[in-house]
């Protein structure tokens, strides 16, 4: 009788340590397109940890949204997380995000401004005339081109280069 209990007792407690054990998601992946981090549900799991640059952040869903994070190189973990227990964490994904370059223009009185971006070498500036003829063309560093001396109205294009690639253009009117 005593064998048995005994038994009985063994099987229940490798029963309840089977149910405090979790595995963490095996199948972590970053989807470019979306900037959205994905994974499979874990049996028992009510929600996840990840370690984003030993960043902790939690969710009860199965993915996770990098959009608002800048340019750089994650190093990402996850772990599952039950009621009683959590898992450990999976092995490491390395996620480099690299955001969209964008040329944002801004006017004053006399100056066009534009951001800086931070690999360009440097900017052309080409101003066009109502007739559509290059009348200036002009190469800077630094992200301001003066207008003050212009009048009427005008297509402008700020060309960014890195070395000899362009990296980004944008046109735009003015009518001085």
């Amino acid at each position: 009788m005593k064998k048995l209990i005994l038994i009985i007792l063994v099987l229940f407690l490798v029963a309840c340590k089977k149910e405090f054990f979790l595995n963490p998601p095996e199948d972590l992946s970053y989807n470019e397109q979306t900037s959205m981090l994905t994974w499979s549900s874990v049996l028992n799991a009510t929600s996840y940890i990840l370690s984003i640059n030993d960043v902790i952040y939690e969710t009860e869903e199965l993915n996770f949204d990098l959009s608002e994070f800048s340019d750089g190189t994650y190093t990402i973990k996850i772990k599952s997380v039950s009621d009683r227990t959590e898992s450990r964490f999976s092995m490491t994904l390395i996620v480099t995000i690299h955001l969209p370059l964008s040329l944002e223009i801004t006017l004053d009185d006399e100056f066009i401004f534009w951001n800086v971006i931070p690999t360009s070498t440097h900017y052309i500036v080409n101003v066009f005339d109502s007739s559509n003829m290059l009348i200036i063309s002009e190469q800077l560093t630094q992200p301001i081109y003066n207008y003050s001396d212009l009048f009427g109205l005008y297509r402008f294009q700020v060309v960014v280069y890195q070395s000899q690639t362009i990296l980004l253009e944008k046109e735009f009117f003015i009518d001085l």
